[in-house]
Formats: structure tokens, sequence, C-alpha cells
């Protein structure tokens, strides 16, 4: 087992031995600077860096160096105290025991005693907490300092303090470590920088302050208006951590990666290092991140199932900009150009019709750009960069794939290929007989109450692994070899086929075959459908496909109108069009046959329910395959015994007035298709509806079969008028005896 180098994440390094980034260097000529100043200086400075930079770790180096010169040392942190009392009494504590700092620099003597004065209640409060810490004289005449403006003997105090330092120290100084200022709240802040640059500016004492620059004067702002000159007159020097070299980076990274147990890939890893962050921190954080998921999760894959920096990089962008990455999983635009976008600049740049001079920005720029909230907005560059490098990190991928990489961590029910292989091995072994037996103990071997998501997941991964083996097969050089690839691509089909015969798989509120996994069959199916030749080869392997999805779809009908939508909501006539859409037609007619002849019984019975019609208006999305096949003159509504039926409903309208109400909205319905395109209908389908003369005679029939009032008879009136230029309505729609007593207000019975 390897030693963990870091321990506690988030801790500074502890010595010189853990200085991958070669910082020492810098704390030497800080170190150096300082110790070579009078002995009675005071002097204030500042390490300045982001959050994560390591200002704590180079702090850390620099209070060992001090100490191992015989010098007096401490540490205060100031974020620690959310109160100033509380605060004051540790920075008390913490000179106590032999630190101080101070500052040249002087404030107004007004606003210096109106500082003074607004803390020596507080003070008072306080100082009893002197009593018991180390160094209490210093501690208590530190106290008598602060009350001293009150008694107008501020500097003759302040020299007391003076000259009982110089006892103490001799000749060494006080080097006081303030870390973290600026995760301070404000109150604390000020406060403290008052403090510093009023009260115990004494000499032979160094304070080394800790802070990010940017982040202390975003706190103070609204306190002070000059942020800027009130901090110069507070830290006397300044010093901005250097930035490691590529040399001392690749160093670091490395020997964290020697930390880890977790089974971090170092080669893809190192690889992704001009993206990687340039933050000690952050980097460190991100590889405890990476190496918990491999201890966890990412440990059930094998080494070459996924595209490791890939996946790395994926979660990079995830965990800087989570809302960006939210956008990406939700839109195929973007996941596609993750997939293959530069492979198709690639070939747009060589294309004449593509070049242009102009350089317009990236489409996937944009869509990336759209709905950032303003803190990720603010770091638009950095998301761009990550976006690229992903991107650029593979010639081609599917879509499928990518997306595969994207979600792979949020999908714990996952089944990786490693455990898919080791079921599928069971399976490949059983005997012939035993087969259906091994298929059904495989499918329920995950007995969680998430069971039907694995279920899922693995009837997912065996449909992407029987697409695989036939891209391999085609890929071979001569028959033989196909033949013998394709042998793998039947067995997994007659896997397929048994898992039909578990009825369980289809039953419930939650059925393991849902819509989700029907669409999963046909994509795969029609990927490869317009390979069918040579005949030899393929057209055994493309009737078993066709006899699985008319399996499929005769198990699953009780969902029709769902599985209609999927398939192209009832638009089943022949299409002509190349490619796998062209060749997988023929066999997707047949799936919408099937399921539109089951659902033709549930029609039928609409026009004797209560608002049965209306309830297909388009607003109701999952009913448009519904719609399709009512106004659809091909499809299995429309035959002769179905119309005879449909004579039988509007004999019943005097005892059931509802069939009269869903009649008039199915003819509205129809007239308006017939005169608009609509979502459901094209104008010449409903056209050719309003040909069919026994069809038309039937629903006119039931349409003013019982009387209708003004407004509904006015509807049908004014739709009559307009369709006089596509037909003759006089002959194809006789108007009954009331109708013209109903358009001059006469009342009907």
């Amino acid at each position: 087992m390897k030693k963990n180098i870091s321990g506690n994440i988030d801790r500074p390094i502890d010595n010189i031995k853990e200085d991958f980034l070669d910082r020492y260097k810098f704390v030497e000529y800080i170190y150096s600077i300082l110790d070579n100043l009078p002995l009675n200086s005071n002097i204030r400075v500042g390490i300045e860096g982001p959050w994560g930079s390591g200002k704590s770790s180079m702090m850390k180096l620099l209070h060992d160096e001090c100490k191992k010169s015989g010098h007096f040392t401490a540490y205060f942190n100031p974020w620690q105290f959310n109160d100033w009392n509380l605060a004051w009494s540790g920075l008390v504590s913490a000179i106590g025991k032999s630190l101080c700092e101070g500052k040249n620099g002087k404030l107004n003597p007004f606003k210096r005693k109106l500082y003074i004065k607004k803390g020596a209640e507080n003070i008072l409060r306080v100082l009893h907490l002197t009593k018991n810490i180390p160094y209490a004289d210093i501690a208590s005449k530190i106290g008598d300092l602060l009350i001293s403006p009150l008694l107008s003997k501020l500097d003759e105090t302040k020299q007391h303090v003076i000259d009982y330092l110089n006892v103490e120290l001799g000749d060494k100084r006080m080097f006081m470590f303030i870390d973290d200022l600026d995760r301070a709240n404000e109150q604390v802040m000020y406060n403290l920088l008052m403090f510093l640059n009023e009260v115990i500016d004494f000499n032979k004492i160094v304070y080394v302050v800790g802070l990010d620059i940017e982040v202390t004067k975003f706190t103070l702002k609204d306190r002070i208006k000059d942020v800027d000159n009130f901090l110069e007159k507070i830290i006397n020097w300044s010093f901005k951590l250097p930035q490691p070299s590529e040399f001392d980076w690749n160093v670091y990274t490395g020997r964290q990666l020697e930390s880890l147990m977790g089974g971090v890939k170092r080669e893809n890893l190192l690889s992704l290092m001009n993206v990687l962050p340039r933050n000690p921190r952050k980097l460190k954080l991100f590889l405890y991140y990476l190496d918990g998921l491999h201890r966890g999760f990412l440990g059930r894959f094998d080494n070459d199932e996924l595209h490791w920096d890939i996946v790395y990089l994926i979660q990079l962008l995830r965990i800087e900009f989570p809302k960006a990455f939210e956008s990406i999983l939700g839109n195929k635009i973007l996941i596609e150009d993750l997939a293959y976008g530069t492979m198709r600049e690639g070939i747009d740049r060589h294309s004449s019709q593509k070049r242009s001079n102009t350089q317009e920005e990236p489409k996937w720029k944009g869509l990336l750009k759209s709905n950032l909230p303003k803190e990720e907005n603010a770091k638009i560059e950095r998301l761009f960069k990550l976006y690229e490098a992903i991107r650029n990190s593979h010639k081609i991928m599917s879509d499928e794939t990518m997306s595969y990489h994207l979600r792979v961590i949020d999908s714990p029910d996952l089944v990786t290929w490693k455990e898919y292989r080791s079921l599928k091995r069971k399976l490949w072994d059983s005997p012939e007989d035993k087969l259906y037996d091994k298929v059904k103990e495989v499918m329920f071997s995950n007995t969680s109450y998430k069971a039907v998501i694995w279920q899922r997941e693995f009837l997912n991964t065996l449909l992407m692994d029987r697409n695989k083996i036939f891209e391999d097969a085609i890929q071979r050089k001569s028959d033989p070899e196909i033949q013998s690839e394709l042998k793998q691509v039947f067995t997994l089909n007659k896997i397929c086929k048994l898992t039909f015969e578990i009825d369980d798989l289809f039953i419930g509120d939650n059925p393991v075959y849902n819509i989700d996994l029907f669409k999963a069959y046909v994509e795969k199916f029609k990927q490869w459908a317009h390979f069918n030749r040579p005949e030899h080869l393929y057209k055994k392997l493309r009737d078993d496909e066709k006899g699985i999805l008319l399996t499929l779809t005769s198990k699953m009908k009780p969902w029709a109108s769902e599985l209609l939508i999927v398939l192209g909501i009832g638009r089943y006539e022949p299409h002509f069009s190349d490619g796998p859409d062209g060749a997988f037609a023929p066999v997707k007619n047949e799936m919408i046959k099937i399921l539109s002849d089951s659902l033709v019984e549930s029609l039928l019975n609409r026009f004797e329910q209560f608002d049965g019609i209306n309830r297909l208006w388009p607003s109701n999305e999952n009913k448009t395959s519904e719609l399709n096949i009512l106004f659809d003159p091909k499809s299995s509504f429309h035959n002769s015994s179905i119309y005879e039926k449909l004579n039988e409903t509007v004999s019943k309208i005097s005892e059931k007035p509802c069939i009269r109400d869903n009649f008039y909205e199915y003819t509205s319905m129809l007239f308006h298709a017939a005169l608009n395109p609509t979502s459901f209908s094209t104008t010449e389908k409903a056209r050719d509806l309003l040909k069919k003369k026994d069809f038309i005679s039937i629903i006119w029939d039931g349409t003013i079969g019982k009387g209708l009032n003004l407004r509904n008879v006015g509807s049908l009136q004014d739709y009559r008028e307009k369709l006089r230029k596509i037909c003759d309505v006089d002959d194809l729609l006789p108007l009954p005896e009331w109708w013209d007593k109903v358009l001059k207000g006469e009342q009907v019975k």
C-alpha cells in the first residue's frame, strides 16, 4: 500500500520535504529581507495569493525558518471568530505567547480616537480573559494600552509595552503570522487591521498577513471608500506568490498521484496538465475526488472500458461549472458536437462550399453561454477551454458513447462492460435447453429496490454489444469471417427473444420494458438496417430482427399510443429515403399497423364516452397518435367493418346524447383540417376523407342526429360555405329540416 503523503487534504505542508512546488526559495528570499532589517523595526508584510494557492504552506515554511533562527513566532487565524470581542481575545492570547504586530503609518487622531473609544467598553469586558494565558503580563499591558487613549495616556502606556518587549525579546524579533485574513467577516477584518495600525505597532515586531487581496477589497468596499489606499497604509510590503514552473507543476502532480491509492490513471491524468487547475489546493482536491471515485464506483470498470482522459475532463468541467454541465447533459446538439464536432469542422474546412473569410463564433460557444449564472459566466474562457479539451481529446466518437461518459458518474445503477461480460459469459456457456432459465436467473440477479433500473441497463448494454459485434463483423475481409461474427449477433438476438417470454418484465406500474427501452430497440435495430446485401450474409439476420421487433411491439400494445409517437406518430406510408431510415421503413410500417390496429377498438369506444373525442385535441401531445389514426384515410380505422360499427353507434344517439357531441367534435376537426394544415393531419389526408362518401354520411348523421344550438349550427354553416370550394357540400352534407329554423333563432325541440 502506498504511503499517503498528503494526509489531511486541506492542511498546509509540514516541512520542506513536502515542498513539491519549490516555494522554499521564495521563503528564503523573504526571510533574508526581513532578517536584515534593523532590529527595532516594526513591519507588516502581506503574502498575497488566491484561495488554495499555497499561502498557508509558504507561511508555515517561513514560520519554521524564523523559529529555527530563535525568533518568537505565533499564529492567529481571524476567520475562526465571527465577533471582534472574541477575535481580540484570541489575538491577545497569541501575542501573549510571544507575537506582536505593528505599523508605521498613522490615521488622523480623530479617527483613531473614535475607533479606540468605541472599542474600549468591549475591551474592558474581555480583559479578564487574559489572566490565565501565557505571557499574562504583556496581555495585561496591551489591555492597559487599549484603555489608555481614554485616559490621555496612549504614548506613555505604549512606551511601557515597548520597554517590556525589549526586555523580553532581547536580540530577537517577534514574528506573528495572521493567516486567511480574507476569510474573516467585515467587522473582524476591519477592526483587526485598525488594531495593527493604531495600537500594537511595536518595535521588533514583524506581522506576516496572508490574504487574497481581491477578496479583502470586496469585503471592505462598503465600509471604506478608498480600499486600495487603506490597505497600502496597513500593509508595508506585499509579496505575491510566484507561479510554479511547468517542471514544478509536473513534479507536484506526480507526487500527489503517488500518495493516492484508488487507481487514478496516471498517464491519462498527466496528459491533461495544460487544463488541470493551476492552484495547488484545487488540484489536490480534484485528485482526491478522482481517487475517491476510483476506490468506489469507477473501480467497477475495466481499464479499457472508458476513455479515462475524457472521464477526468468531464468531471473537472462538472465541478467547476455545474450549471453548464447540466446544460450540456440536456442538449443533444452539444453532446453530438463533443462527440464528432472536431471531425465535422475538419470536413467543412476542406469543403469549398464552406470556405469563408469571416470568422464566425462556433455554434457551441453560443449554446454554452446561454442561461449561464453570473459566477460561471465570469469564467467563460475557462469553460471554453475545458469544453474544447473534451472536444479535441479524440478523433471521433458516437454521441451515444459521449453521452455514456457524461452520465457515468451520475448513474450508479449503470451496468459496466466488466459486469456485463461476466453475465454474458454465464449465458454463453449455458446449454441450449437451459438458456431460458439462465436468462431469467440473470435478469433477476439484482434484488435491490432499483432492480428495474439495473435490468433496463443490462438490456441496453446487450443491445449496444450486439451492434458493436455487427460493426466489427462488417469490417472482416471474408464471408466466413463475417458469418462467424454474426453467430454472436444471433445468440444475443435469441437472448432478447427469451426475455420477451418473461411476462414479469412487461407488467406493473413500472415495467422493465418501458417506452425508453422500446425506443432503444428501434434505434439499435435501425442503425444497420441498410446492410442487407449480399442476401446470403444479411437477409436471415434482418428477418430475425424484424421478428424480434414485431414480437416486442405486440407485447407492448397497452402502450400503443406512446409507441406510435416513438415510431413517427402513425405515419406508416412507405418511406423511400436512402440509408437506415429507408431500409427500416417496411418494418416500421408493420409495427405501426400492429399498434394502430390495437387502438382502433378503443377509438370506436370514444364515440360513446363523455367528452371522448374532445380529450384527443392536439393540446394533448400523448394522444397525437390516436388523432393520426382517426384522420389518416389509410389507417386501420378506415375500413368497411369499422364504418359498420360507427353506424351502429349513431343509432344510439337518443340513448346517449354524448355520442352526438363526439361526432360534432370529430366533424369540426375534420373540416378544420381540410381547410388548414394541423399537427394531426395534412389537408390532403383530410380532403381524401371527404371523398369517402359512406364515411362522411355516417359522421354527418352522427353530428346532426340530435338538435344543435345556434352557436354549433353557425360554426358548421361557416365550414360548409368554406368547403364549397373543394367539394359538393349540398350533396355531401344534406341539411336537416330544423337547420334553417335554428339559424333564424327559432326554438327547435
